[in-house]
């Protein structure tokens, strides 16, 4: 889990470094060591009430990776003192037509930090 502060007008790139993370939730058994690549990712922003904010906070078009284990995507708005969940849902390939979809998650607090003097 991450915690993010960010104020309402800002944009805001968020990466997430999967590497240890798919490391950990490895497959077990297999001859191989590499690791499991991402096949696709996909964000979906809930507010803290359970609405879908997707649509109002994720710039469309924006989820991209950098490397095999590396995904980003850019964040705008959200109401200002209040919480989202973000939840990244990966899927991977591990290069022999195995598959699997992994979920991870993070909070975003979004705080006016002229408004609020912090």
């Amino acid at each position: 889990d991450a915690f993010i502060v960010k104020q309402p007008t800002e944009a805001t790139t968020v990466w997430w470094d999967l590497r240890g993370c798919m490391q950990y939730r490895a497959n077990r058994n297999e001859r191989s060591l590499l690791l499991e690549e991402i096949a696709w990712a996909k964000v979906s922003i809930k507010d803290g009430n359970g609405v879908d904010a997707t649509s109002a906070m994720l710039v469309s078009g924006t989820v991209a990776f950098s490397n095999h284990h590396m995904v980003s995507h850019i964040l705008k708005a959200g109401a200002d003192n209040y919480y989202y969940l973000i939840t990244l849902t990966v899927g991977t390939d591990d290069g022999m037509g195995g598959t699997r979809i992994l979920d991870y998650r993070a909070t975003v607090y979004v705080n006016d930090l002229v408004v609020n003097n912090v």
